[in-house]
């Protein structure tokens, strides 16, 4: 593969923070739901290149973690998931955030078993791809255009589970959300299953 290949996908993230300073007039900028809920720009940056370099060097990977352990009873990674989990865990309950349970979270609701079937998609997919949805973001910033590829596969699939309404709210999954998450689970099973298939025949 081209060496120029691994500057792409931080070139077009380059290109996207420009953007976003500028904010010229072909780009549009929510200002109330998922679009207006984050941190101030410059903060959002220092801690994102904090957390991406550690990350980095860790090789820190939640899907990896679990794997790990479950297989091979390998703590290093999975030790870097219950460390994560903790931190996250200490800041909520210093700020004051800290909830226990399902009432008045943003998006929760009491369907546990479609919560459950959308985290095993998530699951499914990280095992296709070769990382969680984190480590993909962090391959891409080293330049793996298959991580970046999955990247803009998950912007485009946020946007779209945005813009047709699939998102669960409080009330609950919504019928094409479901639908839409069964045929995830699907896809993910025939790639999985054709896979070993072919490895099977080798």
């Amino acid at each position: 593969m081209p060496t120029i290949n691994g500057y792409i996908l931080p070139g077009i993230g380059f290109l996207l923070l420009i953007l976003l300073l500028f904010k010229p007039s072909f780009i549009r900028q929510g200002f109330s739901g998922p679009a207006a809920q984050h941190a101030p720009l410059w903060i959002s940056l220092a801690i994102g290149l904090l957390i991406g370099g550690l990350a980095q060097r860790s090789g820190f990977c939640i899907t990896g973690g679990i794997r790990n352990f479950f297989l091979f009873r390998e703590k290093t990674l999975f030790s870097g998931v219950v460390a994560t989990f903790v931190s996250a865990l200490m800041v909520s309950l210093v700020s004051g955030q800290f909830n226990l349970g399902m009432e008045a979270q943003p998006g929760a609701h009491h369907s546990h078993l479609w919560s459950f079937l959308a985290m095993v998609l998530v699951g499914l997919a990280a095992v296709i791809v070769d990382g969680c949805p984190f480590r993909q973001v962090i391959k891409a910033g080293e330049g793996d255009v298959d991580a970046g590829i999955t990247c803009f596969g998950m912007v485009t699939g946020a946007a779209l589970v945005i813009n047709w309404q699939l998102r669960s709210t409080s009330a609950g999954p919504v019928f094409n959300g479901k639908i839409a998450t069964l045929l995830g689970l699907i896809f993910c099973l025939t790639v999985i299953l054709s896979y070993r298939k072919a490895r099977v025949k080798r």
